[in-house]
């Protein structure tokens, strides 16, 4: 191009973000001559979608340098706030709501949202609670409801997560299938068996949603959970899979690396003392090389979040001591 202007050099960015291909947006960004609200953004979009949380959260830090002649917008705030969820970093989240507060920009709807879902993941309800309601209800869009059910969810209480989904539902908004994910989820974590599987009843033929394997999966942990493995069987027979798909097994089929099928059912087995199933089903999936994402928790030191793994060698750790 004999001309690149500004917006030529975000596309670009932005087009290497989508890919994934996040080492040349980086390159790009460091070349550019002149940057603008849409180049930062741009950037801490794409590290937060990436999963570079910690580089989204440098960068916003920057931007709000005393070097830096631009200043974060209601897109930038929404765009870094996943990050602080993604690495629960609480505190950071408030600074950064802090800040919105301070330059008018938590009034938009879609900041708001955005905080719901960083609070709840951060482990604040309560906050995230006050956000909600702190959202015109005439803004409230079904971003907002399912952001709310779902951490109502995450936390363990599905009592208020149907609650919600009832206001919701007052309110004229049409569920989604990521709002029946949420609400399953919320049913399975608080042993809401009956009202779970009447959800599971009403998507398609109340709410004409289509269920699809994540809807099946929380049913099946629902039903696991309580022991009812012959209902838990029964729902996967019926699965919509092509012919054939009649065993429990055959789920791995569908998602092989997917270490949560074995872990739903391995733990289905152990409940009803099935003892060889399960250790058959832990062989199998020792010989699909197929591993579970390690537990992992966070813990924030002055503002930063540093993460653990579950079989982390702690006495390798620079700052053993410490820990």
């Amino acid at each position: 191009m004999p001309v690149r202007d500004v917006s030529s050099w975000n596309s670009l960015i932005s087009g290497y973000m989508k890919e994934g291909a996040v080492d040349s947006a980086r390159e790009l960004f460091e070349e550019m001559p002149t940057k603008n609200i849409v180049t930062w953004t741009s950037m801490i979009s794409g590290y937060t979608q990436n999963g570079l949380a910690s580089n989204a959260l440098q960068l916003f830090d920057k931007m709000l340098g005393r070097d830096s002649d631009l200043k974060p917008n209601w897109v930038t705030i929404m765009s870094v706030l996943p990050a602080c969820a993604h690495s629960s970093a609480l505190e950071q989240g408030r600074r950064i709501h802090g800040f919105a507060r301070e330059e008018g920009l938590d009034c938009h709807p879609s900041v708001q949202t955005a905080l719901v879902g960083m609070y709840a993941k951060c482990g604040s309800l309560p906050d995230a609670k006050l956000c909600f309601d702190r959202i015109n209800p005439s803004s409230r869009s079904l971003v907002a409801w399912n952001s709310m059910i779902s951490a109502y969810a995450s936390h363990g209480r599905g009592g208020e997560a149907v609650h919600t989904f009832d206001l919701m539902i007052q309110e004229g908004f049409r569920p989604d299938s990521i709002t029946f994910t949420g609400l399953l989820s919320g049913c399975s974590h608080s042993g809401l068996v009956e009202l779970g599987l009447r959800f599971f009843d009403s998507m398609s033929s109340d709410y004409q949603v289509e269920k699809r394997h994540e809807h099946y999966a929380c049913i099946v942990d629902l039903l696991g959970r309580a022991g009812r493995l012959v209902k838990a069987y029964e729902v996967i027979s019926k699965m919509p899979m092509p012919a054939g798909w009649g065993k429990p097994k055959k789920l791995f089929k569908l998602v092989k690396e997917n270490s949560g099928n074995y872990v739903i059912l391995a733990n289905m087995y152990a409940e009803a003392a099935m003892w060889d199933e399960a250790k058959a089903l832990r062989a199998l999936q020792k010989s699909q090389n197929v591993r579970k994402n390690p537990g992992c928790s966070w813990i924030e030191n002055d503002g930063k979040a540093i993460m653990f793994l579950g079989g982390d060698d702690i006495s390798s750790n620079p700052q053993t001591v410490e820990i």
